[in-house]
């Protein structure tokens, strides 16, 4: 949450050490991001125009739609254990007791960009929860 404040700072020398704390932020802590790729995160932060980074970092969400159909709705949750972003039991814990149909993976030793950190194991968990949900194999 420290982030927030920083990324949105008019003090250009300020934004942009927190824009690559960002980036780093974003996987855990062993983990190496390519530096073509921490630039490319970087870059994405730093070239958004500070209006639209302004409305992104404080806008609210409707979540009527996702409670209307937590009985019904399958949902699929993949979070790593060294997520700084989010509070993994925390997570876990309204997830589960809110939503009737959830599947929850605590990925150990990844942080909060596990598409990145581990994509072979996201892209086979998410083909599997699919297949359940439509029933194939």
């Amino acid at each position: 949450m420290e982030l927030i404040p920083r990324l949105l700072s008019e003090n250009l020398t300020e934004f942009a050490i927190a824009a690559q704390d960002f980036a780093t932020s974003c996987v855990a802590e062993n983990f190496e991001i390519p530096e073509e790729d921490r630039l490319l995160w970087i870059g994405g932060v730093a070239l958004q125009n500070p209006l639209v980074r302004q409305h992104s970092l404080h806008r609210t969400q409707d979540e009527a739609a996702l409670l209307a159909a937590k009985e019904t709705f399958p949902f699929l949750v993949i979070q790593g254990t060294e997520d700084q972003h989010l509070y993994v039991d925390k997570i876990e814990a309204v997830m589960k007791e809110t939503f009737g149909n959830v599947e929850f993976h605590r990925v150990e030793g990844v942080g909060h960009a596990a598409f990145y950190e581990v994509p072979e194991f996201v892209n086979q968990t998410v083909l599997d929860f699919v297949k359940k949900q439509v029933g194939g194999n």
